[in-house]
């Protein structure tokens, strides 16, 4: 493996960043620089899998344009034949599993990768006790040679730091937040918006809050900036007549409880013998 010397000052950077860091998405932002440098990358992807709705987010998107950047959260993860391929491997490039002919025939390719000017690739999954916990994804585009063996591994020496940082820097939930089924989750803003006139994004709001989920990690989700995250909350709080967020938690499992005895009495009507008189 060789490493130029502007290499090498990348990669004492990341792994600078890496011990120090305090926040997993200030460290995402923070390693765009030097990671692109260590492997000679035009642009930078990290995401999240939340584990309830076995959904990806990403939490930082470098030299791409952010607006269609988070398209891939709503829309394009489900036709991205790239990650369940490479995900296996924790450590792998677009052409170790496609050709390029293969790839570039996907809706996926087309519509999102190359509007980003992507066409070479290299995956990272960070894997901790069997889970992911996070990745790094790194791209050029079509005019620079693909990745090659050297870059893999060199992005394989950053892998152990990695996963011990993004393990290290995973937010426990509070005690009182609500732990939604994945079937359930989807369901919750329709709720709160029936129950108490919430409109969309105070409803989105709330669910986020009765999870856990801080104001700055709720303004992230949902791309909105600290304070109408706060401005939301507080309507939503005075509709729910709710005197704070602490007890959102228990407002949304008494939606789901009422919600899953209505569903239960219905099945059951539906069930019972017609009567003849």
């Amino acid at each position: 493996m060789y490493l130029s010397e502007r290499q090498s000052a990348a990669l004492a950077e990341s792994f600078r960043l890496l011990v120090n860091a305090e926040d997993a998405d200030e460290l995402r932002q923070q390693l765009a620089g030097p990671v692109t440098q260590l492997l000679g990358a035009d642009s930078m992807v990290s995401r999240d899998m939340d584990p309830e709705t076995s959904r990806y987010v990403i939490r930082v998107a470098h030299n791409m344009d952010a607006a269609h950047a988070a398209t891939y959260d709503h829309y394009y993860q489900f036709c991205d034949p790239v990650t369940p391929a490479l995900k296996p491997m924790r450590c792998a490039s677009f052409s170790q599993v496609f050709s390029m002919s293969e790839l570039t025939r996907t809706e996926f390719f087309n519509d999102f990768l190359r509007v980003h000017g992507i066409y070479w690739g290299m995956n990272l999954y960070a894997y901790a006790e069997g889970r992911c916990v996070g990745d790094l994804l790194v791209f050029r585009t079509q005019s620079r040679d693909d990745f090659d063996a050297n870059d893999l591994a060199i992005l394989r020496m950053i892998e152990p730091a990695l996963t011990a940082a993004f393990v290290r820097l995973q937010k426990p939930a509070p005690a009182d937040a609500i732990v939604l089924p994945s079937d359930e989750a989807a369901d919750v803003p329709l709720l709160l918006a029936e129950h108490a006139r919430l409109t969309e994004r105070e409803a989105e709001v709330t669910m986020l809050a009765s999870r856990g989920y801080a104001d700055k990690e709720i303004a992230r989700e949902l791309r909105i900036e600290i304070s109408t995250v706060r401005y939301y909350l507080k309507n939503a709080l005075q509709k729910l007549d709710v005197k704070g967020r602490n007890r959102l938690a228990h407002v949304v499992t008494e939606l789901l409880t009422r919600r899953r005895l209505r569903l239960q009495a219905g099945t059951a009507s539906a069930a019972s013998p017609a009567r003849t008189h």
